[in-house]
């Protein structure tokens, strides 16, 4: 079996629910990049975990359309970041003299849904991209809200396997979107919430711990092994300014 990353899109959870999610890493010590949105208590004691990394996970359309300030202000929230994914994977290439400029090494943000023989690459300006294997709100809707991994997903085939996960789906266990989207205005009322019996994210995150957590690891060990054995040879510079 290949190496395996677990990663985390915070997307702004309540803290209840990350501290569920940094009780149920602590337990087995499980590896894990996080992609941060926004600073708490909850998410300190999260980033405070061995073996959890810290990355950005920037919202370009918001409220603030100033892609250089965005960013800006993220990382200076977390300035151990080395990547980054963005929020609902929006990108476009002049945002990667911004990343360079940040000191930012790779950014996972193409979605590669259940493809076999994925891998790490350079993008022509030596970023290192990091595809995603699965994320858990497409499993949602490719299977019809049913959730199996031994049956739906094949942890043998060759290739790089990064999983997208979220808190709320997590602490949930979302099956179908429909029900997360009736719910949506009250995740914050922790007394309103329940996690749904049955089959769903949660049962299917259980189950790729059961099946592959000895071959957990980061999203920045994968680009630093990639890094390692493949030379970047291209002379991109980014530049002064990502707004040039």
């Amino acid at each position: 079996m290949d190496r395996l990353a677990l990663s985390f899109d915070l997307d702004w959870a309540p803290d209840f629910m990350i501290e569920a999610l940094t009780e149920r890493l602590e337990r087995d010590s499980l590896p894990a990049t996080v992609f941060c949105t926004h600073r708490s208590p909850a998410v300190d004691r999260l980033l405070a975990l061995d073996g959890v990394e810290t990355a950005l996970h920037p919202n370009f359309l918001g409220d603030d359309r100033d892609e250089a300030r965005v960013l800006r202000a993220l990382h200076a929230l977390f300035p151990l970041a080395r990547g980054l994914r963005n929020h609902v994977l929006y990108h476009h290439s002049r945002l990667l003299p911004l990343y360079h400029q940040h000191g930012l090494r790779y950014i996972s943000n193409d979605l590669s849904f259940l493809q076999p023989q994925l891998s790490a690459r350079y993008d022509y300006t030596g970023m290192v991209r990091l595809p995603i294997f699965w994320e858990d709100d497409v499993h949602s809707v490719y299977f019809d809200g049913a959730f199996d991994l031994k049956t739906q997903v094949d942890l043998r085939q060759p290739g790089l396997k990064v999983f997208s996960f979220h808190p709320v789906h997590l602490y949930l266990n979302t099956a179908r979107l429909e029900h997360y989207s009736a719910i949506k205005s009250q995740l914050t009322d922790q007394r309103a919430l329940a996690p749904l019996a049955g089959q769903g994210v949660a049962t299917f995150f259980e189950q790729l711990v059961a099946q592959g957590a000895e071959h957990f690891c980061t999203l920045d060990q994968l680009a630093t092994t990639f890094a390692a054995r493949t030379p970047y040879r291209g002379a991109f510079e980014p530049g002064p300014s990502a707004e040039q």
